[in-house]
């Protein structure tokens, strides 16, 4: 079967209670908030992958993931071609973020130095974008029709026995239900990634070996800003 598409309108409309005073923070705030949902995942089943085609296989399904691509001629929403000119755009995107944060809530925030939400183990993390969290843009070579990282991810991923590592790779079944801490978004060129938990093994291991088996220069990590080991295990 085809893959399957759908198109809507996003519409961002100022709730009644917002001051005033305050329109164009939060204009601010939720443009950047949306850019940055647009560029780290999917939307509904499949989101924490990028749509890729399974018609190599001999059974359905033939496609998995999802892809979320925005249709405008705004100017705002155009990407560079390398990883490191997304990585200062996402950067970019990411400080305008918090510093409409800031102006709303009054108080000085300290994005260079975000705390840790919880423990880290390898069988647990918290999903959020905290220490603990890396997000990094990478390119390298496809495989099977699966973008790099997603190649490099399953490849790691993937035990003897059948199946994925699910600590790395999650796991959806009648017994548990464990959802990925790996989000991917394939922008073409380049993919972002999202890694909770990421400093401990098996999702540390993952973004080793990314940045080993990239294109040239093409890892760079967006977050946290401070250096991508510092912290890690």
């Amino acid at each position: 079967d085809p893959v399957e598409s759908q198109e809507g309108i996003l519409v961002l409309s100022l709730s009644g209670e917002c001051p005033a005073d305050k329109y164009e923070t939060v204009k601010k705030l939720f443009l950047n908030l949306t850019w940055m949902m647009f560029h780290l995942g999917g939307v509904g089943q499949g989101a924490r992958r990028p749509c890729y085609s399974r018609n190599s296989r001999d059974r359905a399904p033939w496609w998995r993931g999802s892809t979320l691509i925005p249709k405008t001629q705004d100017h705002f929403w155009d990407l560079p071609e390398s990883a490191g000119e997304f990585q200062g755009l996402f950067r970019k995107r990411l400080g305008n973020y918090f510093a409409a944060i800031q102006l709303l809530l009054g108080n000085a925030i300290k994005p260079q130095n975000p705390r840790a939400a919880g423990n880290v183990t390898e069988e647990n993390w918290t999903e959020a974008v905290d220490a603990n969290c890396r997000i990094v843009v990478c390119s390298g070579n496809s495989h099977s029709n699966k973008p790099y990282a997603l190649a490099v991810l399953h490849r790691l991923g993937h035990q003897k026995e059948g199946g994925y590592n699910k600590f790395l790779c999650g796991v959806a079944n009648q017994k548990e239900v464990i959802p990925s801490p790996v989000w991917i978004a394939n922008l073409g060129n380049y993919q972002v990634v999202t890694v909770f938990g990421a400093t401990q093994d098996p999702r540390c291991q993952y973004l080793q070996e990314l940045e080993k088996d990239a294109i040239d220069d093409g890892f760079r990590q967006i977050w946290p800003f401070r250096s991508i080991w510092s912290n890690v295990h």
